[in-house]
């Protein structure tokens, strides 16, 4: 029997895929929207710096995450993924509305919505991640993941295809129109999945101390939850690094392909295709490698295999080159977000699970603004190759701090003394 006809496949179930199309075309939406929004800073500004502010701001309402765990193992977690979505729909279409009247580009105006809607990111992706547990079985989780990945790397392929093409014919406020539009597509999409055991076991329950004394209690017990924890403890420092090293190649990507490659927006978007392309593959690839190679030792390939192609792309600038290294670096962490989100929410206890999601973003996001700032200043002092290649040398060598950590990921047991 094939897969696809098993009865217990995930193509046979109806709420899963409902989830699936509903987050396709939501990425699709977010590809567009980040498109437009670094292209209409560069030539609407002609000065760099702006795109490290624009970057440090979403960065900073990532950090939003620490804390919306809290209510989001409080509260019914697919109402909590409806209400984000709508809200930030509205908000990028009063973007779009700002930039119809004709107004001049204003960091001030801009920053604000981009730092709302990244604070309703803040709150989704964490219920996102709770969420998902809740619609398939435990045995089929890696699989979801890996499959829900590769769909948004897919639609944000084809988000890039798209947003390049209506950047050069239509302008910026298409793609804010398609962005907006998709929040609420998703929303609706939202509405018709039901959860597994929907009226039993899984809706969130807060342990009985947060219900005693509340939302700094919660919140205390999931960062000690993750502090006691061998392989956490060492690990959110370390996304931290990475994070910062990454953030030069997010952020000044536009820059490389304007400034270094001489080419226009249909090569920015293929720019970005190529990582996704790269990041497909990983994520199809986490399963088969988290069977045979240990957490510690699929982490240490992956950074050094990621920071020795960013390297390489940033001493050889071709465009053949560049498509190459991006799709490396795109194998390398398609691997370990599959992987990894996969097994820290077998490990989790669910009513612990939006509070653990949402300090790993953070943990992780806590570093995007920092490393987005410095990306942006740094382009006043040294050439973009060099900022790159420094990136790519603390990337690698990040891979060396994984060296003697724990090689799986034990359970996470609940923190209930305060």
């Amino acid at each position: 029997m094939s897969r696809a006809n098993d009865p217990h496949s995930l193509w046979l179930q109806p709420s899963f895929l409902v989830l699936l199309s509903g987050q396709w075309i939501s990425q699709l939406g977010d590809v567009a929207f980040n498109l437009a929004l670094y292209w209409y800073v560069l030539t609407a500004t002609h000065r760099p710096v702006l795109l490290g502010a624009v970057g440090a701001i979403a960065g900073t309402g990532n950090l939003f995450s620490v804390i919306s765990g809290v209510w989001v193992d409080r509260w019914n977690r697919r109402t909590t993924l409806i209400t984000t979505d709508i809200i930030r729909g509205l908000l990028i279409l009063t973007l779009l509305a700002w930039s119809l009247q004709g107004h001049d580009f204003v960091l001030g105006v801009v920053g604000l919505v981009v730092l709302l809607v990244n604070v309703g990111g803040s709150i989704f992706n964490p219920a996102m991640t709770a969420f998902t547990p809740q619609v398939v079985e435990s045995s089929q989780l890696m699989e979801a993941n890996g499959v829900l990945q590769s769909a948004a790397y897919i639609a944000q392929i084809a988000g890039y295809a798209l947003g390049g093409v209506l950047i050069a014919i239509l302008g910026v406020n298409s793609l804010f129109l398609i962005d907006g539009a998709s929040f609420w597509v998703s929303s609706g999409s939202l509405i018709l999945v039901r959860p597994r055991n929907q009226n039993k076991t899984t809706e969130p329950k807060a342990p009985s101390s947060a219900k005693l004394l509340g939302f700094w209690p919660e919140l205390i017990s999931g960062q000690k939850l993750i502090w006691r924890h061998p392989f956490l403890r060492r690990a959110l420092p370390i996304a931290m690094i990475v994070n910062v090293t990454l953030m030069p190649l997010n952020v000044l990507d536009v820059l490389w392909v304007h400034r270094v490659l001489h080419l226009g927006a249909l090569a920015y978007a293929g720019f970005g295709a190529a990582l996704l392309v790269g990041m497909i593959g990983g994520s199809m690839l986490a399963t088969r490698v988290f069977q045979h190679i240990s957490v510690s030792w699929a982490i240490i390939v992956c950074l050094a295999l990621s920071g020795g192609a960013l390297i390489l792309l940033s001493q050889v600038p071709l465009l053949a080159m560049t498509l190459s290294c991006l799709g490396a670096i795109g194998i390398s962490f398609g691997v370990l977000n599959t992987g990894l989100a996969t097994l820290i929410q077998k490990a989790t206890p669910a009513s612990l699970l939006g509070r653990v999601a949402g300090a790993l973003m953070t943990a992780s996001g806590i570093a995007n603004p920092f490393g987005a700032a410095m990306a942006g200043l740094a382009t006043i002092r040294w050439p973009l190759s060099s900022i790159l290649g420094i990136s790519g040398v603390l990337l690698a060598a990040a891979s060396l701090l994984f060296i003697g950590s724990p090689r799986t990921i034990a359970p996470l047991e609940p923190v209930e003394e305060i």
